[in-house]
């Protein structure tokens, strides 16, 4: 009968570890990752943007961007620690100092984001980014997030330095493979002139995007997969060879197909997803040697994973919060900042720049006269965010000698809207080739020789950068000048000096004389104009 039936026990059905059942439980530090995360996103927005702009560009070095994020994203809530346990021995003394660090670069981003230099912000955002995580998760991160941080820098467009020797060795790769199979070419610079036409080695066939993309997927798979350092390196300088082989053997098949085809196959005009389709069928074996270095028992074999997502520093939760509420206030630099920044703006309409009359009519003196039309083939820079533009061209009365002048006025610099910046180039390099520069005899200018891609003319140009009304003549002196200016002077403005004149052939000093003198006699006037026109609108 059921009244003799044992009662069933109500405990047994809670006797089962908790240990035994699997971790559904969110991190304790998620939710304060993903307000630093999320605070890192709204405070440095002016970084972001940049990048954006350079990561929806997909068929260029960077559009590998937002993959980038969403891995980094990944990895970082993939890293984050479930259960505590004993942190480093040096915690104490470590934490602090990330916090010092930490406040130091966001100090240093602000700078960077007052004179409008974003490759230091970009340099500094990652690093940024990994202090605030190290002093929310404590000490035991700086190994744990180190790479899920770090591969945000292969979206930076800081590896562009990369461009010019990859150029070269990608040359010199085409010239030799060029020898081996028998084609006939001349090779002046970056240049490869074959019986059927002409190739350029540009910076976008140097194998910049393929680079980045193999050094990303080596870092990755081997911190995924791989534990062993002499493995680890073995994968990351594989991947570096099969980049650069690949572009390579990319570039010298365009040649030759060139060569074989009379310029006539289509991959002379649209080549962009041949190289992907090369690269992709490079990488196979690479994935297979990945592969084979991971399933090595003795040198590839991973330690387990668990022991990596489930350390912590161990902090008390008193100086964990403490810490946490340190990395919100290493933002308050750069926030505080740019909220001060958008209040003081003002709303001015700026004054027009009122050139002398010099300019306008010609003294006598030089005996030149101002045209209404600009000569076809002058150059001219290729700037972008300028409050107004200034151009003339002019002709000397009894030389004929054509020159330009072009003023760019930027008269407050800030973010998009600035003098030096990523956009901005003195000459538009679709149209036109630099063949030299150096030092002027006018303090403070640069000469420039040009020729025409197409037309094979030359121009001279002489230019010089005016911040604060001071004369600069590189980007990186420019730069400091405007920092100068901003903090000594009080002053933001800053202008593009720029005129031109045609060389006759290859003989460019009566063109050079012609400004020498044209710039000796108005650049005191042309400062004047653009500084009153600075006050004018303040």
């Amino acid at each position: 009968m059921s009244s003799h039936d044992p009662a069933p026990d109500s405990q047994s059905v809670h006797t089962v570890s908790s240990d035994a059942l699997p971790n559904r439980r969110v991190p304790d530090q998620f939710w304060p990752v993903v307000v630093w995360l999320g605070l890192c996103g709204v405070v440095f927005a002016p970084t972001w943007t940049s990048l954006f702009g350079k990561w929806v560009e997909l068929d260029q070095s960077y559009g590998h961007g937002f993959l980038v994020l969403a891995l980094v994203l990944w990895l970082v809530v993939r890293a984050l620690p479930v259960r505590p346990a004993p942190g480093l021995a040096s915690a104490a003394l470590t934490t602090p100092f990330v916090a010092f660090a930490a406040t130091g670069a966001a100090a240093l981003w602000t700078l960077a984001w007052l004179t409008g230099v974003e490759f230091v912000q970009q340099l500094l955002l990652p690093a940024i980014i990994y202090g605030g995580l190290i002093l929310i998760l404590g000490s035991g991160a700086l190994y744990r997030m180190s790479v899920p941080v770090g591969i945000l820098y292969f979206a930076m467009p800081v590896w562009d330095y990369l461009n010019y020797p990859l150029q070269w060795l990608t040359t010199k790769a085409s010239e030799f493979a060029l020898w081996a199979i028998d084609i006939e070419a001349e090779i002046y610079g970056f240049f490869v002139k074959i019986p059927q036409g002409t190739f350029e080695i540009a910076g976008g066939c140097s194998g910049l995007r393929y680079l980045l993309v193999s050094l990303l997927l080596g870092i990755l798979y081997a911190h995924l997969y791989l534990d062993n350092r002499r493995q680890i390196m073995k994968l990351i300088v594989s991947a570096i060879v099969v980049s650069l082989i690949t572009n390579w053997v990319r570039v010298a098949a365009l040649i030759a197909i060139g060569y074989y085809t009379d310029m006539q196959s289509p991959l002379m005009q649209d080549h962009d997803n041949f190289g992907w389709y090369l690269y992709a069928g490079a990488m196979i074996p690479w994935f297979w040697y990945a592969r084979r270095l991971e399933s090595d028992p003795v040198e590839g074999q991973r330690a387990d994973a668990s022991a990596g997502t489930q350390a912590n520093s161990g902090t008390p939760p008193a100086r964990r919060w403490f810490w946490i509420a340190v990395a919100a206030v290493v933002l308050c630099v750069p926030a505080g900042t740019q909220l001060m920044h958008g209040l003081t703006k003002k709303q001015s309409v700026f004054a027009p720049i009122v050139m002398p009359a010099s300019l306008e009519t010609g003294p006598d003196s030089m005996d030149w006269n101002r045209i209404a039309f600009r000569f076809p083939n002058a150059p001219r820079a290729d700037m972008n965010g300028y409050t107004q533009k200034f151009e003339g061209s002019y002709v000397a009365l009894e030389s004929k000698q054509q020159m330009t002048i072009d003023i760019y006025l930027y008269s407050r610099e800030e973010h998009r809207a600035e003098l030096i910046q990523y956009n901005n180039a003195l000459f538009d390099g679709r149209l036109w080739r630099p063949l030299d520069t150096y030092a002027a005899e006018l303090p403070g200018y640069q000469w420039l020789e040009l020729e025409h891609r197409g037309s094979a003319e030359r121009s001279a140009v002489l230019y010089s950068y005016m911040i604060g009304g001071s004369f600069f003549t590189g980007g990186v002196s420019a730069k400091i000048g405007q920092l100068e200016s901003l903090f000594l002077k009080g002053r933001s403005d800053a202008a593009l000096l720029y005129t031109s004149a045609p060389c006759e052939r290859e003989d460019c000093s009566t063109a050079k004389a012609a400004l020498q003198a044209l710039m000796t006699s108005q650049a005191g006037d042309i400062e004047s104009a653009i500084y009153k026109a600075y006050k004018d609108s303040h």
